[in-house]
Order: C-alpha cells, then structure tokens, then sequence
C-alpha cells in the first residue's frame, strides 16, 4: 500500500504544477503580450513568446508579435543609452544610475544594456576623480595662499607652540599634497592627459621646492611645444595633400565633362552639350577649350535656332500647326529666353487651342 502511493504522489503533483503554470492562449494571450509591450515588459513577452504552439487559435498574430519584438527591444535599448548619456552630461548621476536599474529589470539578460551600465560605471569613477582632482588643485591654492601668513605668524611669534604647531601642520599638508599632485600629473603623463599633468605638476612645484617636479614640469611643457609643432606640421601637410586631391578630382571630372561634351556635339545633341559646357563653364571657366566652345556653341546655337524658327514658320504658313510648335519647342530647349521663338510659341498655342474649342462646339 504504501509502494503504490508513493508511485501515486509524483503525478499528483505534476498535475497540481501543471494547472498552476498554465499558458493563456488565443486573444487572451495576444492581449497578455500587447500589455507587457506596452509597459516595456519585455522579458515577459518574449517569455509568453517563446513556444507557441501551431494549434493555437492566435498562433498567425502571435509569430508576427515575436518577429516584431526585436526591434522594439533594440530601439528601447537605444532610448535607454541615450537617455543615460543626457543625464550624464547634466551631472545628474542618481537619476541615470536609476533610470538603468529600471530598464534592467524589464530586461535583466540584454547585453547592450549591461554594456551602458558598465560604461556608466566607469564614467562615473572618471568624474568622481576629475572632482578629486579640482579638490586637490583648490586645496594646493589654499595652501600656497597661506603659506605666507604662516610664516609670518612665526616670525611674529617664535617661541609661540600655537604658531609653531600651526607651521608643523601646513608643512606637513602642503609635503603631502604636493606628492599626490606629483603622482596626478605622472599619471595624466602616461595617459598622455597634458592639460591636466601640466596643472597637478604646476601646482606641486609650486607648493615645494622639489626639483624633481619642476624638472618634470619643464619636460612637460616642451614636449607638448614638440607636439603641437608636429601636429600644425601633419595639419599643414594633410591640408596640402587635400588641396592636392581637390585639385586632381577637379581635373578628373573636368577631363569626363569635355569627354561628354564632345561626344554630344558629335550626336549633334546641342540642348544636352549645352548643359554640359554650362557644368564645365562653373569648374574651370579659363580653360581655353572651354571658352572657345562657348563661342562656337553660342554660334551654333544662333543658327540653329534661326533656321528652327524659319522651319517652324513654313510650316505654320501651311497650317500644320502642331509640327510647328514642335519644332519651335525644340528651338526653344536651346534659347529659351529667345523673345521671338517665345511669341511664335504663346501665338500657335493660342490658336491651337481656339481651334480645339471650335472643334469641340461643332460636335
């Protein structure tokens, strides 16, 4: 008896899982999803996503939920990385710290936001030692201005051990401050963070006599003059080099349009070569091809558009209308500001048109 009950339980309970865990299906989980997307739940829609079964009465609707919800994840991942970078930049840590803590419990496996957090992380060690620093800096002013006023308290008062314990404790601060301004500015040296070496550096010398940091200072500021001069070289030199490519592009492209132009001319193509000797004119208007081709081109022109106009008069005389406006609108391609092709145009397309009308109140 108590060999068959134990064989029993295992399913019982299987059973009781079962109907706990239960998977809504059809619109319900179709809303269940959209809900989640909603409120940027992304996880648990992609959990209610995961096996959908082909039985399912949804399961069409639920396959383009699923496609679609990538995306979405990426585009808030974005927004999230965004967002953070804003609030960086405005100083408000606390509210990006929180804001991330948010978007990673609606999605606690996305790399993308563990990789904005970590960098957020690391931002944030790099702007509590930036404010380390300007502390060091404020408190090495402080220190240089009282100096003085220290020593004088001691001339004023040697044997005093107020004076004198007040004199132990500056110098002691100021040995102190000036090695770890020494170590900031031979750190920042590594990192090749010369504003910054150059200000603990200044500093440190300032509060010591230490020859070592002065030494270090001096090398500084001429390695940084070594560097400028070379990088106004490299500009200098990288300019000259794109001037140069400008310069081998232009007459690249000026070579192809006198290519084009001729082979236009030679198609007797004038309305297409014009526009490519116009092209030509605006990237190199002192070659000398260039402008001894607008001087034929404009005379070719001037005669093509003569004898257009000639045509295109003949055959209005003989009332073909539409051939004459034709040939008139091809002139004009060529000189379109031609006052006398213009007025033959606006005078046979009136006519045409009264003809039209006429045509039309006949029928």
């Amino acid at each position: 008896m108590k060999h068959g009950l134990t064989k029993t339980i295992p399913f019982i309970f299987a059973a009781i899982l079962s109907g706990c865990s239960t998977m809504p299906t059809g619109p319900e989980r179709i809303a269940r999803v959209d809900e989640l997307v909603a409120t940027h739940e992304f996880a648990k829609a992609e959990a209610l996503l995961a096996d959908i079964d082909a039985r399912d009465p949804a399961f069409e609707a639920l396959v383009v939920r699923r496609r679609a919800i990538r995306p979405l994840i990426v585009r808030f991942e974005e927004n999230i990385a965004e967002r953070v970078d804003e609030l960086k930049k405005a100083d408000e840590w606390p509210e990006a710290e929180a804001l991330l803590d948010q978007a990673l419990e609606k999605l606690p496996d996305s790399e993308a936001l563990r990789k904005t957090e970590r960098r957020f992380y690391a931002d944030r060690d790099e702007r509590l030692d930036h404010i380390d620093r300007e502390i060091s800096l404020l408190r090495g002013e402080h220190l240089a201005a009282k100096a003085p006023l220290v020593e004088m308290a001691e001339e004023v008062h040697p044997r005093s051990i107020k004076t004198r314990w007040q004199a132990y404790l500056h110098g002691r601060e100021t040995e102190q401050l000036a090695a770890e301004l020494a170590d900031c500015g031979e750190l920042a040296l590594e990192e090749a963070r010369y504003d910054l070496a150059e200000s603990c550096l200044k500093m440190a010398a300032a509060l010591t006599e230490d020859e070592s940091t002065a030494n270090q200072l001096v090398a500084l500021q001429q390695r940084r003059a070594r560097e400028q001069a070379e990088a106004a070289a490299r500009a200098k030199a990288e300019q000259q080099a794109e001037a140069a490519a400008r310069i081998a592009r232009k007459t690249e492209q000026v070579g192809q349009l006198k290519t084009r132009y001729r082979d236009l001319v030679d198609a007797g193509w004038w309305a297409a070569a014009k526009e490519v000797l116009s092209e030509l004119q605006e990237k190199a208007p002192e070659d000398p091809d260039v402008v001894a081709w607008n001087e034929e081109l404009q005379k070719v022109v001037s005669d093509r558009v003569e004898a257009n106009i000639k045509e295109g008069q003949a055959l209005y005389s003989r009332g073909r209308l539409h051939e004459a406006l034709a040939v008139w609108q091809d002139a004009a391609k060529l000189a379109p500001e031609n006052p006398v092709l213009q007025a033959h145009i606006s005078r046979v397309e009136r006519f045409i048109a009264k003809l039209e009308r006429l045509n039309k109140d006949d029928a």
